[in-house]
């Protein structure tokens, strides 16, 4: 299945905080999630909150396809896991990563997630 055709869920802004890869090293102290789908989140990125030094002078985020990450979303009290799937520099510091969810993780639990997550202006 073509998964651009996949329904994507516009989120309210909601942070994810302390941005860790498989090795316990934190990438970034924090993010935005932008969007949620079947197979993972959208999520923008500003420079100021890349902790690695190298990374932060850099607009190419690259190096971090197929790396392991895990985040915390504190608002639902929430940790959960993925792998970068693609980055791309917006503009103006700001970059966008497609961390998708791991493949054990169960569908419905997914659609689960996917419908608790809120829509703009959900939460006030």
């Amino acid at each position: 299945m073509d998964r651009r055709r996949k329904f994507r869920k516009k989120l309210q802004t909601l942070e994810a905080h302390q941005i860790i890869n498989d090795l316990g090293i934190e990438v970034l102290s924090q993010a935005i999630l932008l969007n949620a789908s079947q197979d993972g989140l959208l999520i923008e990125v500003q420079r100021k909150h890349v902790i690695d030094e190298e990374l932060k002078a850099s607009l190419d985020h690259s190096s971090l396809v197929g790396e392991k990450i895990v985040f915390t979303i504190y608002e639902m009290s929430l940790e959960l896991e993925g792998t970068v799937s693609r980055t791309k520099h917006i503009g103006k510091g700001t970059f966008e990563w497609l961390v998708l969810f791991e493949g054990d993780m169960p569908e419905y639990w997914i659609d689960s997630l996917i419908e608790l997550l809120p829509a703009p202006g959900e939460i006030e």
